[in-house]
């Protein structure tokens, strides 16, 4: 007998079900392994969990007409209260799978945008991410899944952006986000700058640059390009900044650095006291 004319016979399907509850198996359990062996198409979970449940009373009659009962609740008859309450105690992972539901359910979740304190992000090679919210444990994969863990709304106070080893990041960012301040530590410039794009101009206030002390920036070239952290709308629009070791020349740091209201610049280098001077008068 073909498995289509199996799913037309409600006393085979519920004999299926009958049989999972004597299996004395989780119902989650159950409902995988009778679309396993019936067709997921067979019938519907609360359709299952039904009659799961009466046979699982002792209730055994095949022919038990359910017409005359009432009609059951679904998610969206729960009252809206409880529903913003339920989603507002969901992690952004959490949320992403509510959000696959119904449209209505997907709508609650993006409008209680969750709000972190802090947010790190590693990159590393091959596209490998790793990523952790405050406290959290780090979560890990592809920038696929990061891009699914970024809510709509999604909102961190403080973001830090690390490269470790090699790593090929993409011309454009892989997200996009909105914190007031980000802290980012690479090994070249031109992965600051592309890391550096992440973050939203004008909703930062704070951006602070340090290198890996693996000296790969201090090259010729990285030098050279390090201006252009200056002509980031990022840079034009903050309000604090502090830079480690790479900046060599002083002059065209300081002509850049008068929007700002603070600013802190690390010297490892040795500066004679005539530069000093010719830096004081500039700023």
């Amino acid at each position: 007998m073909s498995s289509e004319i199996l799913k037309e016979n409600h006393h085979y399907l519920k004999a299926c079900i009958l049989y999972e509850v004597l299996q004395k198996k989780p119902i989650f359990d159950s409902y995988q392994n009778f679309c396993d062996t019936v067709g997921k198409d067979a019938m519907e979970y609360p359709d299952f969990e039904f009659w799961f449940y009466r046979f699982y009373d002792g209730n055994r009659d095949f022919d038990y007409d359910r017409s005359a009962d009432p009609e059951p609740k679904t998610l969206m008859d729960m009252p809206v209260k409880l529903m913003y309450k339920i989603v507002g105690n969901l992690d952004p992972v959490e949320r992403n799978v509510l959000r696959s539901v119904n449209r209505a359910v997907r709508d609650v979740a993006v409008s209680l945008s969750p709000v972190f304190e802090k947010m790190e992000i590693e990159f590393h090679e091959n596209n490998f991410l790793a990523w952790k919210l405050d406290n959290d444990p780090k979560l890990y994969g592809k920038y696929k899944e990061l891009k699914k863990f970024i809510l709509p709304g999604f909102q961190v106070n403080h973001l830090r952006l690390i490269t470790i080893g090699e790593v090929n990041l993409p011309d454009r960012p892989p997200v996009s986000l909105s914190p007031k301040s980000v802290d980012i530590t690479a090994g070249y410039i031109h992965q600051m700058i592309t890391l550096l794009s992440i973050t939203k101009p004008g909703e930062l206030e704070s951006i602070r640059l340090e290198s890996d002390f693996s000296m790969r920036m201090m090259d010729a070239n990285g030098l050279k390009i390090f201006p252009r952290i200056f002509k980031t709308e990022q840079f034009k629009q903050a309000k604090h900044v502090d830079i480690d070791r790479f900046v060599t020349n002083y002059k065209l740091f300081l002509l850049n650095c008068r929007h700002l209201h603070s600013f802190k610049l690390r010297i490892f280098a040795h500066v004679p006291d005539k530069q000093f001077r010719v830096l004081r008068h500039i700023s």
